[in-house]
């Protein structure tokens, strides 16, 4: 399952075996808990050095790996906490509460993996029809999406504002219908219907790019 990942996001033997650990760690109270009784310190050089140790990896290799702008962290797979945490589930932090015990399932799906995180939109019920007032604007964005899904460019971001309830939401699934195409929308409350962080968002908007 994790190679499975690792093809989709290009992550390096280094990024997967630190993903594994991390996985274990979150999976393990016992570990986690002796972690806390061993390693007072609460130094981010404590995680690269215990990751370095236990994996027998180059501290140099683990440090870039873990860095904000590698691939762990930039993909939002994973996240280390800057705050002063001696829970070292909380220190490595992953895309979500579920994602470990997910990613220990047989016969894997990796949409099920990111299910709460990054969705498959339900279809509209509104038609780029109903969207007349914004014709003008919606002759220019509709060729530019199908060149740049055409050429799988990255980084398009398209900026929809406007306030509550004026059709925001329905304008994107109506756009994924006619571009023919699967839209995918970033979860905004979890299973229990609190709202997710800034943070957690942020980390599957990360992901679905």
């Amino acid at each position: 399952n994790v190679q499975q990942l690792a093809q989709l996001l290009q992550l390096s033997v280094v990024d997967c075996r630190i993903l594994e650990l991390a996985i274990c760690l979150h999976l393990s109270e016992s570990l986690n808990e002796a972690l806390k009784l061993i390693s007072s310190s609460q130094d981010a050089e404590v995680i690269h050095r215990f990751c370095s140790q236990i994996l027998g990896l180059p501290i140099t290799e683990v440090r870039a790996a873990l860095g904000g702008k590698a691939r762990l962290q930039q993909s939002g797979l994973l996240k280390i906490s800057r705050e002063k945490e001696r829970d070292w589930q909380r220190r490595i932090e992953l895309l979500n509460e579920e994602f470990a015990a997910r990613i220990t399932q047989p016969d894997l799906v990796i949409a099920d993996l990111l299910r709460g995180t990054v969705d498959a939109a339900p279809t509209g019920h509104l038609q780029l029809d109903d969207y007349g007032h914004i014709q003008t604007q919606l002759d220019i964005l509709l060729p530019y999406l199908r060149s740049s899904m055409a050429s799988a460019r990255k980084g398009v971001n398209v900026l929809i504002y406007g306030y509550t309830g004026t059709g925001k939401t329905q304008l994107t699934r109506a756009l994924g219908q006619a571009l023919g195409t699967q839209l995918m929308e970033i979860a905004s409350a979890d299973d229990d219907g609190d709202s997710i962080t800034g943070t957690s968002r942020l980390q599957a908007f990360r992901l679905a790019q």
